[in-house]
């Protein structure tokens, strides 16, 4: 079954890279985190109003609907490809500006390997709002995500990724936070025709299936 996900994914992803095809040059991910209050947040005052954040250990899955591969991939219409992953965020927030920029690193998973990876720059908006008696108790951030999808076990698979984020962080002025909200949604692609798009999340059993 691993080997069968991974002929899916990579031929996908050579699709999307390779295909001088007119049309869609896409496939959207349904994007869906799980539990972001326990990742690892770090706050660092850097000075002149900019605070860097750090965090590591978000989680969740991203979910390929079958209908939204190329023809070629012979991937049933009704099925879904299911990759866990992890990701790390680094922001550099100007809080009097509320701009973000940053850099973002995501694994997927499965039980033996790494199956995709993805680097990516961050740029956004952040809106401090006042929580608990602090001007700036909770922060929002809206996220733009643009980089590259790569499987490191195969150089020749190469593939972009254009992620959108919403965040919600609360902290209380020291050098903890935790996000009590996050979503996403995403999409892959080649060097042309990518569109925004959003697929429904449904949940499958088993950590990396068709279902």
């Amino acid at each position: 079954m691993k080997n069968g996900i991974k002929i899916i994914v990579t031929s996908v992803l050579l699709l999307a890279a390779t295909s001088t095809m007119a049309g869609l040059l896409s496939s959207p991910l349904g994007v869906l985190y799980s539990n972001p209050e326990l990742a690892l947040v770090d706050i660092q005052n850097i000075g002149d109003g900019t605070v860097k954040i750090r965090t590591t250990g978000l989680s969740g899955e991203w979910t390929i609907e079958g209908g939204d591969f190329p023809p070629e991939s012979d991937v049933p219409a009704a099925a879904q490809v299911v990759l866990p992953f992890e990701q790390e965020l680094e922001l550099l927030i100007d809080i009097a500006e509320g701009t973000v920029s940053g850099r973002f690193i995501s694994k997927s998973m499965d039980a033996a390997s790494t199956l995709l990876a993805a680097t990516a720059a961050v740029r956004g908006h952040a809106s401090c709002l006042p929580l608990n008696g602090l001007e700036c108790g909770q922060l929002v951030v809206d996220l733009e995500v643009r980089g590259v999808l790569s499987d490191p076990n195969d150089p020749s698979v190469v593939g972009q990724l254009r992620m959108k984020m919403l965040g919600s962080l609360f902290f209380d002025g020291s050098d903890v936070g935790f996000w009590a909200a996050m979503s996403a949604n995403s999409t892959i692609g080649g060097n042309e025709g990518l569109i925004d798009s959003v697929s429904q999340y449904a949940a499958c059993n088993g950590a990396l299936v068709i279902c």
